[in-house]
């Protein structure tokens, strides 16, 4: 596992990360997009990752990983 990139901001921390590992299934991209953030007293990780076919473009699947965030956080004030 490499980390590629890594930001953080309001006690969010995203990694974009590429997994050249044996047991990573086939189908799914060597790249993804993950974010650490707190939900009440529990530490909730989200991914966004693309397929082999189509791989994830790092600005989409950070906006994508946004997106999830938001979405989150929404659901559980």
């Amino acid at each position: 596992m490499t980390v590629l990139d890594l930001k953080t901001a309001s006690g969010v921390v995203k990694v974009l990360t590429h997994d050249s590992s044996d047991n990573r299934p086939e189908s799914l991209s060597d790249t993804t997009w993950r974010a650490f953030l707190p939900v009440g007293d529990k530490l909730v990780v989200a991914s966004v990752t693309g397929f082999t076919e189509h791989p994830l473009d790092q600005r989409n699947g950070l906006a994508q990983l946004d997106k999830f965030i938001a979405a989150i956080e929404k659901a559980n004030p």
